[in-house]
């Protein structure tokens, strides 16, 4: 399932949806229109096997998970005039799994997990 946003205009709101391209590497960015249909608009590098992709709370960032080595995480600020995604931040994560068999994940670098 892909995040969709509105994002309020003066007149009438807006809709983004994103969505992750594993294979490609990348993020696409679309706009709903009144119709329904999607018009396609740019496109983010993110890197292999992006997904999942989630939006904050508030909207006003993207996360993306890259599910090859090394795990990461990249935050992208949310345009909300246009839905353009500009890179914040990159981070890597780590995966631990314990004797049951349950998995923790991490922030390289974090004092807290």
């Amino acid at each position: 399932m892909s995040p969709r946003i509105t994002a309020a205009g003066a007149a009438e709101a807006t809709t983004y949806v994103y969505v992750s391209n594993g294979e490609d590497g990348d993020i696409g960015m679309y706009t709903m229109e009144s119709d329904g249909t999607l018009k396609a608009g740019g496109r983010v590098e993110a890197g292999r096997l992006v997904m999942p992709v989630s939006v904050s709370p508030d909207k006003r960032f993207l996360y993306a998970a890259l599910r090859s080595k090394p795990y990461t995480v990249i935050t992208y600020a949310i345009d909300r005039k246009t839905g353009a995604l500009s890179q914040r931040g990159r981070r890597e994560l780590m995966k631990l799994v314990g004797p049951l068999g349950r998995v923790l994940v991490g922030e390289v670098g974090s004092k807290a997990l």
